[in-house]
């Protein structure tokens, strides 16, 4: 997965722990400073992790939504 963050942004450091503390694997990527990858996948937002599926890339948007992604793939409630 990869972890679209900003330096100032409160709730990335709140998702990368949750992530941290549920083992998931991710890749950080400062939006500020990747601004190709961020135009690629239409990051318009922090913290917004991208998913590569068949479908093709999926976003979550916001801590809630990450959360609710990473608890429903990990079958975990909510």
């Amino acid at each position: 997965y990869l972890l679209f963050t900003t330096p100032t942004c409160p709730n990335c450091r709140i998702i990368e722990k949750f992530l941290d503390e549920h083992h998931v694997d991710y890749e950080i990527k400062d939006a500020l400073e990747n601004k190709d990858l961020t135009r690629k996948y239409g990051i318009l937002q922090a913290p917004t992790m991208v998913v590569e599926s068949a479908e093709g890339p999926q976003l979550y948007v916001n801590t809630g939504s990450i959360m609710s992604f990473i608890n429903q793939s990990k079958g975990t409630a909510a």
